[in-house]
């Protein structure tokens, strides 16, 4: 069977736009519920709550999707179908079509597809046909809000942008994921450029059609001729500041925050900006800023028609191209070796209906980091710990053994000892010095006499010895006036304790 192309018409892009009214376009009953109570005049004049946060559902049959295995462009192909989940907790449906390499097992590049405002996964297939005929996959799903995924509001890329993340890992969990690129058209666009510098690792973005700023669209779109009532230029602000207020209490987020101009100044993978010449709702300016401010490898490329035309083949082959030019295809080698897959399949069947390998672990579980070891703690003989002052402690002094090679003893290291003096402490009462003075002063008299008796040769007269006994004061009043006797040493000693 030949690959289906459920194109959506023209107006399946932005039905709000090209249709009569926004009211009851793909709506549900308890949305359009909804849309009635949140109408005001002047949000019912500009129209903009709709056009920002609740488009039309684009809802549609999953036949349309066409059969799972097909050919195109000779190449046979298979259609997953996969659930996933977002960190958000909305459920996303998506798609994944993988052409067969029967001959080897090697990777598969794929490029994710996002789709623009109101519309569905089945704006893929017109360009599944050239990606699969060169080898690549294509991986398309519902945003949030959108065909039949989950989720009320839309957020012109905000929160795309994080389940955007939540595909992207997905993908790069299978060993059979090449590089990755994104392919985005006007919403999707912006959720591309939104992601892109969050990305070191993306091989290329293509996209079509995006703004530089949601309040520079607002703006633009409130004084165009596509607001069915005329607004004057004053009400405009006043109308932007409420619709603002409006979309953070329904959407949580704020519209002054998408300027993708400000992400593309910061990404840097290879991308490819397309625009319709005769574009009259996103004008070619804004992808022509965004093109300005980009910091990666670019390209510009302009073509015939306007917002909602239908891309032919000539600009999704020169899209086509552009990314096997990224992803060097035919250079690079994408083979795997049967090693690196698990002898199980290990995808259950209610993940996407078909099970296939995931690698086995290529490393072992990280481990923690090492604990340094603790350095020892000497200790006295009788454990107390040894703080003595560096100055104390000896310096091990390096020895040879006769090779060059320096060595050191282990025992000068232990021969940590105390001291071997310890200094005097003045633990004498006030008392006890006057009384220790006076012994050493009648000490002191005692060897004077003997010295002079000895002099004498024993025969001295009494007067002699008085005469000594004088001799001997003045000379111990001599001693103190040079700092020797008693008084010079108990200040000595009084030192020696301090």
């Amino acid at each position: 069977a030949q690959l289906p192309s459920p194109r959506p018409s023209t107006s399946a892009a932005f039905p709000m736009l090209d249709g009569g009214g926004f009211r009851g376009a793909g709506l549900s009953e308890d949305e359009e519920d909804d849309e009635v109570e949140g109408d005001s005049s002047i949000l019912a004049a500009l129209s903009v709550w709709n056009l920002l946060i609740r488009p039309p559902r684009a809802w549609y049959d999953v036949s349309q999707l066409g059969p799972r295995e097909f050919v195109a462009g000779g190449v046979r192909a298979v259609r997953r179908d996969v659930r996933l989940k977002t960190p958000r907790g909305v459920r996303l449906e998506c798609s994944h079509f993988v052409p067969r390499h029967e001959e080897s097992l090697q990777k598969c590049p794929v490029i994710v597809y996002l789709h623009g405002n109101s519309s569905s996964r089945l704006e893929a297939a017109s360009v599944a046909e050239a990606l699969i005929a060169q080898g690549i996959s294509l991986f398309c799903y519902d945003a949030s809000g959108c065909g039949l995924s989950e989720g009320k509001y839309v957020s012109l890329g905000w929160h795309e942008a994080q389940d955007l993340a939540a595909v992207i890992a997905h993908l790069r969990h299978s060993p059979f994921c090449g590089p990755v690129g994104l392919w985005g058209r006007s919403m999707g666009a912006v959720t591309a450029l939104l992601y892109a510098d969050k990305d070191p690792c993306l091989g290329a973005i293509c996209v079509d059609s995006p703004f530089a700023s949601l309040r520079r669209l607002s703006l633009e779109l409130a004084s165009s001729s596509r607001i069915p009532i005329a607004v004057p230029a004053f009400v405009v602000g006043m109308a932007l500041a409420f619709v603002r207020m409006r979309v953070q209490a329904l959407a949580d987020f704020d519209i002054d925050d998408i300027m993708p101009a400000e992400n593309a100044a910061r990404s840097f993978a290879p991308a490819l900006f397309m625009h319709a010449r005769s574009d009259d709702f996103i004008l070619p300016a804004h992808s022509r800023d965004i093109y300005d401010a980009y910091a990666g490898d670019k390209q510009y490329y302009t073509m015939d028609g306007d917002h909602n035309s239908e891309r032919g083949a000539k600009v999704v082959n020169h899209a086509v191209a552009f990314f096997r030019r990224a992803f060097r295809l035919g250079e690079v080698d994408l083979g795997i070796t049967p090693e690196t897959l698990d002898e199980v399949p290990s995808v259950p069947a209610e993940f996407d209906g078909v099970s296939h390998k995931v690698p086995a672990p290529r490393c072992c579980p990280p481990q923690p980091p090492p604990t340094p070891p603790t350095p020892p703690v000497w200790t006295w003989d009788d454990d107390r710990p040894a703080t003595l002052p560096a100055a104390w402690v000896p310096a091990p002094r390096p020895i040879t053994d006769g090779k060059g090679s320096s060595l050191m003893h282990l025992e000068e290291l232990l021969d940590i000892r105390e001291p071997m003096w310890t200094p005097m402490t003045a633990l004498v009462s006030e008392e006890g010095e006057e009384k220790q003075e006076q012994e050493w002063q009648e000490e002191e008299v005692k060897q004077e006499r003997a010295e002079g008796m000895k002099r004498m040769g024993h025969h001295g007269t009494v007067a002699a010895a008085a005469k000594g006994e004088e001799a001997s004061k003045c000379a111990g009043a001599s001693a103190a006036a040079l700092g020797f006797g008693p008084a010079a040493r108990r200040g000595q000693r009084k030192l020696g304790g301090a």
